[in-house]
């Protein structure tokens, strides 16, 4: 999730952009931000309290204390941050990846496909003897291309850093401009 900061003379609030996107829709909805609230951040200092407190009450996540990463996964791209990854001369763990093969393990062989734009949306995939026109069909088979070719991995650092997976986008994005 990325951020914004707005200063301004007595305070200073940090709004997410999803935040900024959904009060753009609708200016009524009430957003609940547990970080905000001092009873959340007050019981809940930091990632290890929020860990003991899942394996507590038998909550089941991905995270550990040796592996603390926050996780924000589904099927358009997964992105990973905090512990060790906040520091950019630190590389990722290599299992850190659960989308991706490692680019280095990755065939070494081309697979051939076409893509079908209209308007800008890709509607139609061929690959070898398959055919995908049903859009999550589509976007799944991309996304499993990408994965076993390795890739989609993306290291950012802007106020942190931000370790992202999207096979889909980047492969959708590469062919368009590639006409």
């Amino acid at each position: 999730m990325g951020s914004i900061l707005l200063s301004g003379l007595m305070s200073i609030v940090l709004i997410s952009y999803s935040e900024l996107a959904f009060l753009a829709i609708n200016p009524k909805i009430q957003v609940i931000s547990p970080w905000r609230i001092p009873e959340f951040y007050n019981r809940f200092p930091g990632r290890t309290a929020l860990l003991d407190y899942a394996t507590a009450k038998g909550i089941p996540v991905t995270s550990t204390k040796a592996k603390p990463y926050s996780m924000d996964d589904n099927i358009a791209h997964c992105s990973y941050e905090a512990g060790a990854l906040e520091d950019p001369s630190i590389p990722a763990p290599d299992d850190m990846w659960t989308r991706t093969v490692d680019p280095r393990a990755a065939p070494d062989e081309p697979v051939d496909i076409a893509i079908l734009f209209e308007q800008g949306l890709p509607v139609k995939l061929c690959v070898a003897d398959k055919l995908y026109t049903d859009s999550l069909e589509l976007f799944i088979a991309l996304n499993e291309i990408g994965k076993n070719a390795g890739i989609g991995r993306i290291d950012i650092v802007e106020v942190r850093r931000n370790l992202f997976w999207s096979d889909y986008g980047l492969l959708t994005y590469a062919l368009r401009i590639a006409k």
